[in-house]
């Protein structure tokens, strides 16, 4: 448990690092490397949810 807290916290420390690079030099590649270190964190905390829908056909009216 301790090892998914670790690892989310460098993920954010990794996406805030890259957009400080971006801003500061202007390089485009840091902030797609930001975006995705940020996506990750985000989709690692909120977790992958699925929609399960049960739709029920019966012939009646």
């Amino acid at each position: 448990m301790a090892k998914k807290y670790f690892i989310l916290a460098l993920l954010l420390l990794m996406a805030l690092g890259s957009y400080q690079n971006a801003f500061s030099q202007g390089i485009v590649i840091f902030i797609v490397l930001g975006l995705i270190f940020d996506m990750t964190f985000w989709f690692s905390i909120t977790g992958k949810k699925k929609v399960i829908c049960e739709h029920k056909v019966t012939g009646e009216r």
